[in-house]
């Protein structure tokens, strides 16, 4: 069994590593004070509690009607724990999944030296690394967006639905995805 690894295979794992460790320094299990961190928190613990999707921060608990409900599903398992870093461990994880597909999207699209550049520049941008363990959106809905583009790109039409609806569902300006998605494959598949 040959276990040599290629030049550029070998700068991926380098930059992968170099960037999640840059995340895991960035990493505070202090609350953000900007964002909607808490209301999408606040939501995932209304779930668990069986109160459905309601503010529990306002009086009468209203049914919430601004986010959609995906990021405060993903929280789920830190909700249940009552557990606030754990829900910034989501994120992060969710910044390790997004890196890895991002990565094999690249590769699939493009030349190795310009899925390097393209890999090298999300991995280490400052704003990617500093949203990895903030409770926000944002990384889950890249997460998702870049697997339905693999997906789609893999010719995987079901999967790639799949997740492009987790990107509405996590955003509601993944409905973009949802219709470009749509009205390529129907240009692809004249259907």
């Amino acid at each position: 069994m040959d276990t040599k690894i290629d030049r550029k295979s070998f700068i991926f794992f380098i930059i992968i590593g170099l960037s999640i460790i840059l995340a895991v320094l960035n990493f505070s299990t202090i609350p953000f004070s900007g964002g909607d961190n808490f209301a999408y928190f606040l939501l995932s613990k209304a779930l668990v509690q069986g109160e459905g999707y309601v503010e529990l921060w306002k009086f009468g608990t209203p049914l919430h009607t601004k986010y959609p409900p995906m990021f405060p599903i993903l929280l789920l398992p830190a909700s249940l724990f009552d557990s606030y870093v754990g829900a910034k461990v989501i994120v992060f994880l969710c910044y390790v999944v997004m890196l890895w597909f991002a990565w094999k999207f690249y590769r699939k699209i493009e030349d190795r030296e310009t899925a390097l550049l393209a890999f090298g520049i999300l991995a280490f941008s400052p704003v990617v690394i500093e949203y990895s363990s903030l409770v926000l959106s944002e990384i889950p809905f890249t997460m998702f967006s870049i697997i339905a583009l693999y997906m789609y790109s893999k010719k995987k039409y079901g999967q790639a639905l799949l997740f492009a609806t987790l990107t509405f569902l996590t955003r509601t300006i993944g409905v973009t995805l949802l219709v470009a998605m749509s009205w390529c494959y129907w240009r692809e598949n004249g259907k």
